[in-house]
């Protein structure tokens, strides 16, 4: 049902007096307003009956004058969305608010706070839904201001670069070192400190039970990482090509990069509206793109450990810093396999459960197939290789803990070598002490005395016998 945008922030405020999860998206349309942030960056793709695509640029000062009905399926590209698109298109076309919630919801990824926010909604009801919400990293270089050695893990956004102020990761690379057996000419490898930015996709059609197929469709996007101008900057991004050669695409935003591919997508150029998942494909493979970018950068991290454990002494400190690396990347890439996971079952299921439609009379299917199997492979690429950088953790994992109990054991031996020094230097001058007693005491035992041999007779022969049997004891040992 149709509504002003008023009515539908009042909607807002009654449901989050009810269920305390909605306070976050009131709180952001009260909020975003007055953040100096950019506007939103918002491209309308209007897909026709028997005509071409078209493709409009629209600015959020307009977006009201360009939301009258049609007779054309309308897709909304939205990249740093505001209070004022949440609450036109909202009232307009009768929006969820669970899907703007998603959207803005900025919860931590691995450290678990306030449960409901982390609590999962059961299949039944995510396959029933009309929208769906992804995660992902967009790995990003950083060209540091000032050469420093380590990035703290959690790194800030810089103030008003977005609404939903995204936090990125950290990933410092391991210095490699120079091979043992050419240290004159191989010097010490250094590669730039990653940001691994954390990325959501949110996605809607009105497609629902009732309709044959779909009208509207919203896809919101963040705008790029920018970390706090202290810091420096990131990097233009460097994923793999996602279309084939010799096609370009643009990569400064994954707003331009999605436009650029649905431009040049044959499935969407046929002169019929194609279903939602169909449109959706290239929004798919820019994210398993940027999972294989991901995936590669924590492959040469594993790379470094290996070579610096096969071209250097296992000294115990750096054996420790490998293996809390380790630690870091196992942690992150059990994370990353949930998701992905989760990615690759909505391709299998086309999304949402009425996200294989087509307003068109007599589409084909060919291309939803087609699309369906292009991407279910390519998660199942993506997921097998993060599995085995996996596998590569827990075999590089088990091998440091037992050089670490060898380097260890090692420094146990060195400092029993140390007691057994100074057991020695008491054992050789336990008896000058005996002497220089001797010599003070009084009878026939003193030095000058009838019997002072005795002293002599009794002590030279214990001592040999105490010092052949240690030395007979400690080859038996060490053998």
């Amino acid at each position: 049902m149709q509504q002003s945008p008023s009515q539908y922030r009042q909607e807002l405020a009654a449901l989050a007096n009810r269920i305390p999860a909605f306070e976050e998206l009131r709180v952001f349309l009260e909020t975003s307003q007055k953040l100096d942030a950019s506007p939103a960056t918002i491209s309308r793709i209007r897909f026709n009956d028997n005509s071409a695509t078209e493709f409009t640029d629209i600015a959020e000062a307009n977006l009201s004058k360009c939301l009258r009905p049609t007779q054309s399926s309308d897709l909304f590209v939205i990249e740093n969305v505001s209070a004022h698109v949440i609450e036109l298109l909202g009232s307009q076309f009768d929006v969820e608010f669970d899907f703007w919630l998603e959207h803005v919801s900025n919860s931590n990824w691995f450290r678990l706070g306030d449960i409901e926010k982390h609590l999962p909604a059961l299949k039944s009801v995510r396959l029933d839904s009309r929208h769906t919400r992804h995660r992902f990293i967009g790995p990003r270089e950083l060209l540091l201001k000032t050469p420093v050695q380590f990035v703290k893990d959690r790194i800030e956004p810089e103030a008003g670069s977005a609404r939903v102020p995204r936090v990125a990761g950290a990933l410092n690379p391991l210095e490699r070192l120079p091979n043992r057996s050419h240290k004159d000419i191989w010097a010490k490898e250094r590669f730039p400190p990653l940001a691994l930015t954390r990325q959501h996709v949110s996605m809607w059609f009105d497609a629902n039970e009732g309709s044959a197929g779909w009208n509207l469709g919203i896809i919101l996007l963040d705008p790029p990482f920018r970390p706090e101008r202290d810091l420096g900057e990131c990097q233009n991004p460097a994923y793999r090509s996602f279309v084939p050669r010799p096609q370009t695409q643009s990569r400064l935003t994954y707003h331009l990069s999605l436009i650029s591919c649905l431009k040049q997508d044959k499935n969407l150029q046929n002169g019929r509206i194609p279903c939602p998942f169909v449109v959706l494909g290239d929004m798919y493979r820019i994210i398993a793109s940027e999972w294989i970018v991901v995936n590669t950068s924590l492959q040469r991290e594993l790379n470094t450990i290996e070579w610096n454990i096969e071209n250097e002494d296992a000294r115990l400190e750096r054996l420790h810093a490998h293996l809390n690396s380790l630690y870091t990347i196992r942690r992150r890439v059990t994370l990353y396999q949930v998701l992905i996971k989760e990615q690759r079952e909505a391709c299998r299921q086309h999304g949402r459960r009425y996200w294989d439609r087509s307003p068109s009379a007599g589409t084909n299917t060919l291309a939803l197939e087609n699309v369906t199997n292009t991407l279910e492979m390519d998660f199942a690429f993506v997921a097998d290789q993060v599995a085995k950088n996996q596998e590569r953790v827990s075999k590089n994992v088990s091998l440091l803990m037992a050089l670490i109990s060898v380097a260890e054991s090692r420094i146990m031996i060195a400092n029993g070598r140390r007691v057994e020094a100074l057991a020695l230097a008491a054992f050789f001058l336990v008896p000058f002490s005996l002497v220089s007693s001797v010599m003070n005491i009084n009878g026939d035992l003193r030095m000058g005395g009838p019997r002072q041999y005795v002293f002599w007779v009794v002590s030279v022969p214990f001592s040999a016998v105490l010092g052949l049997g240690y030395m007979l004891y400690s080859r038996s040992w060490v053998s």
